[in-house]
């Protein structure tokens, strides 16, 4: 049976907006200490986008077999477009506007696409809930049917972007580096017990730099995996957190056809039984 832990998901996304808030942007300004370094940190041929926060869903706080599941997916940048000198509501996307964003792309395409890399993660979901990709996006929970979408936590590695022509964003490795604090903080509010890092990059894990399982290996005390995709096992103080670093979605794992699928898919069963603690191969 699973149920929704009510009070903590809204205790847990109120701690992160607060936080959000006074340390990255307001919802009209930047209010990060490390803005004017961040900014100064682009490309002439860029544009720097502010303040993308982040998604926590109403039901975030999961309770599986009387053991609590939190999902936390990090991702790479939002990006913007430079198109006509806008930013297509892109900038100062408080948490409360990118859980709309979340929430349009529950079923199609609508004012917010349906992505591939929104059809990538829905799959991951649906495995690490229910335990079966081909199965509904539907959550049957104690408090009612919830969609997947309404039960983990997204953020980016970098919580602004730099926008390139074609409005994809990447992260600087200035803004990875100072955006490290607030995923840390992330962390800590959320207290995740599974998290997937979406963005390994081969190159980053040669020489530690910047990529998204950078930023999250990073925050757990680890080095860069030099593998993909990766499963590992971190020791926190709330209990053990299975890490997943593997390649975005978008382009690698957005069917159950794709060849990488097939390597991703059997980590993130291994993830649902280790935050569940059912035995190999059981499902809850």
């Amino acid at each position: 049976m699973i149920a929704v832990d009510q009070p903590a998901s809204d205790s847990r996304r109120r701690a992160l907006i607060e936080y959000l808030r006074a340390n990255v942007d307001d919802g009209a300004a930047l209010t990060c200490a490390a803005a004017a370094r961040c900014r100064s940190s682009v490309r002439a041929s860029e544009r720097f986008v502010e303040g993308q926060l982040s998604h926590v869903g109403p039901s975030y706080e999961l309770v599986v077999e009387g053991r609590s599941m939190r999902i936390l997916v990090v991702s790479k940048q939002v990006g913007g477009s430079l198109d006509n000198g806008g930013d297509r509501g892109h900038e100062h996307v408080s948490v409360d506007d990118r859980t709309a964003q979340v929430d349009s792309a529950k079923w199609g395409p609508n004012r917010h696409p349906r992505t591939n890399h929104m059809v990538g993660t829905e799959l991951a979901l649906k495995v690490l809930i229910n335990g079966d990709a081909d199965g509904p996006r539907e959550v049957r929970t104690a408090n009612g049917d919830v969609h997947v979408f309404d039960c983990f936590a997204l953020a980016n590695a970098t919580l602004c972007s730099a926008a390139k022509i074609d409005s994809s964003g990447e992260g600087s490795s200035t803004m990875f580096s100072n955006c490290q604090r607030h995923l840390q903080e992330t962390i800590r509010i959320l207290e995740p017990t599974v998290v997937i890092a979406q963005g390994w990059s081969a190159a980053a894990a040669r020489v530690n730099g910047p990529s998204t399982a950078w930023a999250v290996s990073t925050a757990f005390g680890r080095r860069t995996p030099v593998t993909d995709p990766t499963l590992a096992v971190c020791r926190q103080p709330w209990g053990d957190v299975a890490v997943i670093t593997a390649y975005h979605p978008a382009r690698h794992w957005f069917s159950t056809s794709a060849p990488y699928w097939q390597r991703i898919a059997p980590l993130l069963l291994q993830a649902r039984n280790m935050a569940t603690r059912l035995p190999p191969g059981q499902s809850a």
